[in-house]
C-alpha cells in the first residue's frame, strides 16, 4: 500500500466518524426538543382544564422558555441565526 492510499483511507475513516458523530448529535438534539414540546403541550392541556391554577401557568411558562432555549441552542449549533 502506498502512502497516498494510506492517507486516503485514513481521511475516509475520519469523515465517516465525523458523519456518525453529527448524526448522533442531531438525533439527540431532536429527541430533547421533542421532549420539551411534549411537556409544553401537556402543560397547555392542564392549564386549559384548570385556567385559574397558578402552578399550571408557571409550568407552561417554564416549558415554553425551555422549548425556546432548545430551538435557539440548536440553531446556534447549526450555524443558523434566528431572532425569536
Amino acid at each position: 500500500m502506498n502512502e497516498q492510499s494510506a492517507y486516503s483511507m485514513h481521511t475516509c475513516a475520519k469523515i465517516s466518524c465525523t458523519v456518525l458523530q453529527v448524526g448522533s448529535r442531531i438525533k439527540t438534539s431532536v429527541q430533547q426538543l421533542g421532549r420539551s414540546c411534549i411537556d409544553l403541550v401537556r402543560d397547555a392541556g392542564n392549564l386549559q382544564c384548570n385556567p385559574s391554577d397558578a402552578f399550571a401557568k408557571r409550568d407552561l411558562t417554564d416549558h415554553a422558555k425551555k422549548v425556546l432555549e432548545n430551538v435557539r441552542f440548536r440553531a446556534v449549533l447549526c450555524g443558523t441565526t434566528m431572532v425569536l
